[in-house]
């Protein structure tokens, strides 16, 4: 019986190992009831956005040719003193960097056996009343910016960073999309040239409140939770932010590892009254429609270049600086507090909360990282569901793996998602950027 089983686990090994994403018939039944699952809501997807854009080295450099020459020539120093104290006369943006603790998202069960049930209640709706997700650190982005440089650590004659998004969608609902671009108005490239900083504007923001993850309940799954409404909930706030990092050597060989180079933060209060007719917040830079006013607050240096002197065919050695790598790490934050109409009901929604109890579940993860077609917008997607609705048939159906993956490799991914609820998936194209300089 034993050599039997053996066997037959040999057979089902090579048959994975020769499978490719297009699932057989067998598996049809199990990735209809995982779409079905996917439809119930239970599903979230967040895709990561960093936008390239070559032609913005080019205009700085033709739009401030002048002082980049002055700058390169070591112009005399009334010149230099001029050029900075001109920087500092100029309007600043307000930065706002203070944020709010992280707390806890779980939901504690609470006891039969307390003094109070109205504290416990109270306790109970105050961690649900803030939800925070950090995503992971987004690293192998290209570079910040296309070309070597021969001028210098900071030169941004190639600058070809053009700002970040984020797209959350639950099914084919979106919960989010947010998108900023580089400043790239004078006062923006004055940043980038006399202080060597940047600064985004804020291009789109949409946010669906009945859509978002409070109240939170992060061990149960979505469909099972109970929907946000004005009528329980108020003071909606949407908090963004973001982290610029990187690592480079100088040409004194002393390496700087892990710097943050800037912050930016988005702070939305949301309520019934900047909801657009269907219910959902949307803002649109220059738009007369906007019910509210929306902005992008923070800064960041641009990304220190790495030291890579060259020589050339003659033999002769020349100081040059490389493209700049960095990576993002993106926090969302939502909070919201009671109305007093909630309060005064505590009671009832007390007692629908002990008919609920018992219905923990494990969330898992699966990634990916991508380029798109035209080589302009790099992409991470990120999938969280259920650990259980996490299998090669799922990830399959809702179109998260690639055409090009072998059931070998995403055998191989599954076994890695078994261990840690995770794992990381990408193509051959995309494992070749790994590590680049």
């Amino acid at each position: 019986m034993n050599r039997i089983l053996s066997l037959l686990l040999l057979v089902t090994l090579q048959c994975l190992a020769t499978t490719t994403v297009a699932q057989p018939k067998a598996h049809a039944a199990t990735a209809n009831a995982h779409a079905n699952m996917a439809k119930g809501k239970d599903v979230s997807t967040y895709d990561l956005l960093v936008f390239q854009d070559k032609n913005i080295g080019k205009d700085i450099t033709r739009k401030y040719g002048a002082q980049l020459e002055g700058l390169r020539q070591d112009m005399s120093r009334g010149y230099l003193s001029n050029l900075l104290g001109q920087g500092l006369t100029a309007a600043k943006k307000a930065a706002s960097t203070s944020l709010m603790g992280l707390v806890s998202t779980g939901v504690n069960m609470i006891g039969d056996m307390v003094r109070s049930k109205k504290n416990d209640w109270s306790a109970a709706v105050a961690r649900e009343n803030v939800f925070v997700k950090t995503l992971p650190m987004m690293e192998n982005i290209e570079d910040f910016y296309s070309d070597v440089s021969f001028a210098g650590a900071l030169d941004p004659s190639s600058l070809s960073f053009n700002g970040f998004g984020c797209l959350q969608k639950r099914d084919n609902d979106t919960v989010l999309y947010m998108v900023c671009h580089l400043d790239t108005t004078e006062y923006g490239v004055g940043r980038i040239l006399k202080h060597s900083k940047f600064e985004l504007t804020l291009d789109t923001l949409v946010f669906n409140p009945y859509k978002c993850d409070l109240p939170n309940d992060s061990t149960m799954p979505y469909s099972m939770r109970v929907p946000f409404s004005f009528t329980n909930r108020d003071n909606l706030n949407l908090q963004i932010s973001l982290n610029v990092m990187s690592s480079w050597i100088n040409q004194a060989i002393q390496l700087h590892r892990d710097q943050t180079l800037g912050q930016f933060f988005v702070n939305v209060p949301i309520n019934e009254n900047t909801l657009d007719a269907d219910s959902v917040f949307r803002f649109y830079r220059g738009s007369s429609n906007n019910k509210a006013v929306c902005d992008i607050t923070g800064e960041s240096f641009i990304v220190p270049r790495s030291y890579i002197g060259v020589r050339d065919a003659n033999g002769r050695f020349h100081d040059a600086w490389g493209t700049g790598q960095y990576k993002m790490s993106m926090t969302l934050r939502e909070t919201c507090s009671n109305t007093e109409a909630f309060d005064k009901n505590w009671k009832a929604d007390w007692k629908a909360r002990k008919m609920n109890k018992g219905h923990k579940v494990d969330f898992g993860r699966a990634m990916r990282q991508l380029w798109d077609a035209n080589g302009s917008k790099w992409v991470m997607s990120i999938v969280e569901a259920p650990a259980k609705m996490l299998t090669q048939d799922f990830l399959a159906t809702i179109g998260f793996l690639q055409p090009q993956a072998t059931g070998a490799a995403a055998m191989g991914a599954m076994g890695a998602m078994g261990a840690s609820g995770a794992a990381m998936m990408k193509t051959p194209s995309q494992q070749g950027t790994a590590g680049k300089q």
